[in-house]
């Protein structure tokens, strides 16, 4: 054997460990990157179930709060595989995907419904961006994003009846509260109280997808940090590394 293969051999002996770790981090990298797009169609199409079957059939029904219990149920489970899987950029990619196969259904009031699943998945994952992933991020932004819904239908109303709407909300919220005998009551003061139920409501769906999502499952065989994943055991073995 030549001496060049004698070196060739002693440097890659020396820097064996160390190169593979880095070509390990890179192959993670990279296959984390594009699993994005593959874990937010996953989010994205159970999402649309909701939206479309769900959402269909209290629309059906006319059932009174729907966007607020469909809103609901996206934050708890969008919540608890954000936690599980801890990916920056999942919620508004899901929120995408969800809102092209709702533009895909069948039904006349589709644009309705786009904006609102994109604008909450945008809020959403710019609240996390703010506050961070957390408990507290995940809170607050599930509060914030359950009050949207609430926000669309007044604009939604002021744009179909105009300024004289606000004229007849504050003359129905008088009227009401002289017949409990409460006086003094402001309507903006009505309004911020019903987005503090709805922030309150926010919150209770991003607290129980957060513990949902911190439950140990035994299929999930890969630790995480917060720059890379590491190699499981048996894809070490699979691949022959190490």
């Amino acid at each position: 054997m030549s001496k060049i293969n004698l070196i060739r051999r002693f440097i890659f002996s020396c820097f064996k460990q160390e190169l593979l770790i880095i070509l390990c981090k890179i192959n993670y990298t990279i296959r984390e990157k594009s699993d994005i797009w593959m874990r937010a169609a996953v989010l994205g199409s159970i999402w649309a179930s909701i939206e479309i079957i769900v959402g269909n059939f209290l629309h059906g029904f006319r059932m009174p709060f729907t966007g607020e219990i469909l809103t609901f149920f996206a934050i708890y489970f969008l919540t608890a595989s954000t936690v599980r899987w801890k990916v920056k950029g999942l919620i508004w990619r899901a929120g995408l995907i969800c809102a092209m196969m709702k533009f895909f259904t069948p039904g006349v009031k589709v644009f309705g419904p786009i904006i609102g699943i994109v604008s909450e998945s945008f809020m959403f994952e710019i609240a996390l961006r703010l506050f961070g992933m957390n408990a507290i991020g995940f809170i607050l932004g599930g509060g914030l994003t359950l009050c949207l819904p609430l926000i669309y239908k007044l604009v939604n109303l002021l744009i179909l009846y105009g300024w004289n709407l606000v004229v007849v909300f504050d003359k129905s919220v008088e009227f009401i509260f002289r017949h409990i005998n409460l006086e003094n009551t402001d309507s903006l003061m009505v309004l911020l109280v019903l987005l503090s139920i709805n922030f309150l409501f926010g919150g209770i769906a991003a607290t129980l997808g957060y513990r949902s999502g911190k439950k140990k499952t035994e299929f999930i065989t890969e630790n995480k940090n917060n720059t890379f994943v590491i190699p499981s055991i048996e894809y070490q073995q699979k691949e022959s590394i190490g």
